[in-house]
């Protein structure tokens, strides 16, 4: 487990995200910051442990994958992507990129769109590449590395074979940069974001809290992290990908709210479940555990962590039979609905 042994590691977290303070005081040169020096670093760094890994592999792939991922393996993966916390953040991101597209003197919502398009494109791949590249590594590793609790410390591992105490150096060089401009984006996009909805509240004011708290909460240990994060994935990730699927959409059917509202809705209840289902043991109650636990197994799919696919399916089809009967009212029917 990840967890800091002496004071040093808070210094570190705070110099950390005091450093992310400062960077983020102008989301104008976000750009500047993590597309022209950040992102490509970081990509040379690991680049460099990726091509060692692959020139000099510790053994082959053949080997017994864990028990979840024989039995299901893409949604076992799946959920696992969850920890990614890449759909959460790419909403929130988009803000950020549609942002730095204006200040290019892009003005038209067209071209904005197109352009926002080829950089969701180029992330895909190269984001699709680095966890394919990341996966096979961490397999051909098990030819003399145990498997690992947590990615950290697999990396940890396979950083220490090829380059021994020089390793730690570049991992953290790899992590330090990789976290930098990850904290940088979703901070910008916090601050902005809560500044639009509450603009009595200072963006500075927004930033500083959310400085804050992950300086503090970053020393619990990674293993802990994930632990904890979990149950909030699991509610929080069925939503954002109803809003996201929703969106899809927009172009076959229009943008219509009752859409989201039904949708989310029927959702909603599904997500608790896992939320509630996959708390940390202290924090579970054994009757309630039970209780949900009986009626989450009466949804399809729930056993594969999906549970909420049919009621988002259903929540949309409804939705729309409300925007047929009336397309004017559709709104209000959607409130009273719910």
């Amino acid at each position: 487990m990840l967890v800091p042994k002496n004071g040093f590691w808070l210094f570190f977290s705070i110099l950390f995200f005091t450093l992310t303070f400062v960077l983020t005081l102008k989301p104008a040169k976000l750009m500047t910051y993590v597309g022209k020096y950040l992102t490509p670093l970081f990509l040379i760094l690991m680049g460099i442990l990726i091509l060692f890994a692959f020139m000099n592999p510790m053994g082959d792939l053949n080997h017994t994958a864990q028990p979840a991922y024989q039995s299901h393996t893409f949604f076992t993966g799946f959920l696992q992507g969850y920890n990614t916390m890449d759909a959460l953040g790419a909403q929130l991101m988009a803000f950020i990129v549609i942002d730095a597209i204006k200040e290019l003197g892009i003005t038209d919502s067209k071209q904005i769109a197109k352009e926002l398009t080829k950089s969701s494109v180029i992330f895909i791949i190269l984001m699709s590449v680095i966890y394919i590249l990341l996966a096979l590594m961490g397999g051909l590793s098990l030819g003399q590395l145990a498997p690992a609790s947590n990615g950290g410390i697999a990396l940890a591992q396979i950083a220490t074979h090829y380059f021994g105490k020089l390793g730690n150096v570049l991992l953290a060089a790899i992590i330090i940069v990789a976290c930098l401009k990850t904290a940088i984006g979703l901070i910008t996009a916090f601050g902005e974001t809560m500044n639009n909805l509450f603009p009595k509240v200072s963006y500075r004011t927004f930033v500083i809290i959310a400085c804050i708290a992950p300086a503090l909460f970053a020393n619990i240990g990674l293993t802990n992290i994930i632990s904890y994060s979990v149950p909030v994935l699991m509610f929080m990730f069925p939503l954002a990908l109803v809003l996201i699927i929703v969106a899809l959409l927009t172009p076959l059917v229009g943008d219509h709210n009752i859409l989201y509202q039904t949708t989310t809705l029927f959702v909603l209840i599904p997500a608790i479940m896992d939320g509630l289902n996959n708390l940390p043991q202290f924090l579970a109650n054994e009757t309630i555990t039970r209780i949900i636990e009986s009626y989450h197994a009466l949804i399809p799919f729930s056993s594969i962590g999906l549970g909420w696919v049919i009621p988002a399916v259903v929540g949309y089809i409804i939705g729309m039979i409300l925007l047929k009967l009336n397309p004017t009212k559709a709104k209000l029917n959607a409130l009273l609905f719910i």
